[in-house]
């Protein structure tokens, strides 16, 4: 799941996104990455490029969190005031959703998709708030692939 988001961000990213990868096993990870024309990172090197990263992807198949509240503001304290976005594919999920809670951080799960406010109709122009302008691009992002 996280390759066919990782796709999709290529395409729509028309050579502007550069996308890392990693997985427990790094054999696993170079083949990835050679598929993607990414580049592979050592799974214990993740933490780093987290924290340089502005969109995480996640989708394992571990039956815990992975990624819990307390990795996420050390990862978040290391940027210099620049939002992050995690996408957690997983299930069960990847992430604590308590990550929700963190300043800067959106966590997008496959439920935030039916929940985010739906665009207005064409000959409507209200301003729509960040969330909603993040929350249609990047559903139209993910229904597409």
């Amino acid at each position: 799941m996280s390759e066919l988001a990782a796709r999709g961000l290529l395409r729509q990213g028309g050579g502007s996104i550069r996308v890392t990868v990693t997985n427990r096993t790094f054999e696993n990870t170079a083949e990835l990455a050679e598929r993607l024309g990414a580049t592979a990172i050592p799974y214990e090197e993740r933490r780093q490029h987290m924290a340089e990263a502005d969109i995480i992807i996640t989708s394992t198949s571990c039956p815990h969190i992975i990624l819990s509240r307390e990795e996420v503001e050390t990862i978040v304290h290391s940027r210099t005031n620049r939002p992050l976005a995690i996408v957690d594919l997983a299930m069960p999920r990847d992430v604590d959703s308590a990550v929700r809670d963190i300043s800067g951080v959106f966590l997008a799960t496959s439920t935030t998709w039916r929940t985010c406010p739906t665009p207005p109709p064409t000959n409507v122009t209200p301003p729509l708030s960040k969330r909603a302008r993040f929350c249609t691009k990047k559903r139209r992002a993910f229904v597409a692939n």
